[in-house]
């Protein structure tokens, strides 16, 4: 069993660029607020590349921030939650093309065909899939086991989803599976704590651009479906940026907290 570090909910970064993590679920022209059009993502990335971004997985983010090290390119990574098919079928062609590496934060486990169960009405990728992906150079990440609610877990539960998931990604991929995406974006003091000792690094929901002072434990994201539009697009390597994402913020803090009751509601029903 690897050795655990300390045990901290949180570690920030000290210096370093920023890093515009994308956060994408399906890639389809349902939109709900878990698609994403495919024909807007070739764009989305192409216009962070031609304005200078340096492409890096969720994990090299987070590995500069770590550092400290400042670069003289700004930094971007694209992310995945939930490794719906349509991510390897719409996906994978157009950031293989781009030469862009991309995390995709898989939940569950394959049965014994090598599929994982569908989700919110989606197929989702294959272990082949999974595999292909981590062979290519993309990133996979852990996204637990079962995409509770992590915050109403015991102690033992928490642990078990977090290393659960990180060990049979770990399997069909051969190799280390180092980043985390806390499911619905839910966590707390006890959850940051829990992923720092199976994890160098977890991602929330929190809309925002994670940079020096981040806590790496807590990384904010860019939730795309924001930027379903060409005129959005524009405002993702311009200056207005962090004024977009601070207008969004009331509406984006609403919406979460009504996630949280009704996934709280299930799970009491559950029992």
């Amino acid at each position: 069993m690897e050795q655990m570090r300390e045990c901290n909910s949180e570690e920030r970064a000290t210096a370093g660029n920023p890093v515009l993590i994308l956060a994408f679920h399906a890639l389809e022209e349902k939109g709900d607020v878990l698609s994403y059009p495919p024909s807007l993502l070739g764009e989305a990335v192409q216009r962070l590349l031609d304005a200078g971004w340096e492409a890096v997985t969720v994990s090299g983010g987070a590995a500069r921030l770590r550092s400290g090290t400042p670069v003289g390119r700004r930094l971007f990574a694209v992310s995945f939650d939930d490794g719906y098919r349509s991510v390897w079928d719409e996906g994978f062609p157009v950031l293989e093309r781009l030469g862009v590496p991309a995390t995709v934060f898989i939940n569950g486990r394959p049965d014994v065909s090598g599929a994982l169960s569908p989700m919110e009405g989606r197929t989702r990728m294959t272990a082949a899939h999974i595999h292909a992906w981590a062979a290519a150079g993309g990133e996979v990440g852990a996204h637990t086991i079962t995409h509770p609610d992590l915050t109403l877990l015991t102690q033992a539960a928490l642990h078990q989803e977090m290393a659960e998931s990180k060990s049979a990604l770990e399997e069909i991929t051969g190799a280390a599976v180092t980043s985390f995406a806390y499911p619905f974006g839910f966590h707390d003091a006890r959850v940051r704590a829990a992923a720092r000792q199976h994890f160098q690094c977890a991602c929330s929901t929190e809309q925002g651009i994670a940079g020096p002072g981040s806590d790496l434990y807590s990384l904010a994201r860019i939730e795309m479906a924001d930027f379903r539009d060409r005129a959005r697009l524009r405002l993702l390597s311009g200056p207005w940026l962090g004024a977009w994402l601070a207008l969004l913020a009331g509406p984006r803090w609403l919406s979460q907290r009504r996630l949280r009751r009704r996934v709280r509601a299930e799970a009491e029903a559950q029992g």
